[in-house]
């Protein structure tokens, strides 16, 4: 699975699930550069779906389980620079 949201004027949001390293990763990608970022492991848990919505410099990345139950809810407030997890209310 990978989802992509586009980031103002620079570039993309993408995030995926690893199935070589278990878990969820993330990086921008510049879009006249075609380069990423590094990508960064957001969490080691066996999502099946992701969600990955916001605007300005808020994102939310919400990882669900084959049932579609969300597992576990990352935030970032700052264009993807950094995520923490957030409370699943």
């Amino acid at each position: 699975s990978v989802v992509a949201l586009k980031g103002d004027d620079w570039g993309w949001h993408i995030a995926w699930i690893s199935e070589k390293v278990a878990g969820v990763f993330y990086a921008r990608l510049d879009s006249e550069a075609w380069v990423s970022s590094p990508p960064k492991r957001l969490s080691s848990l066996n999502a099946s779906v992701l969600q990955l919505t916001g605007g300005e410099q808020e994102l939310k990345l919400v990882l669900r389980n084959e049932a579609g139950q969300p597992l576990v809810v990352m935030g970032s407030s700052d264009e993807g620079r950094n995520w923490q997890a957030l409370s699943l209310q």
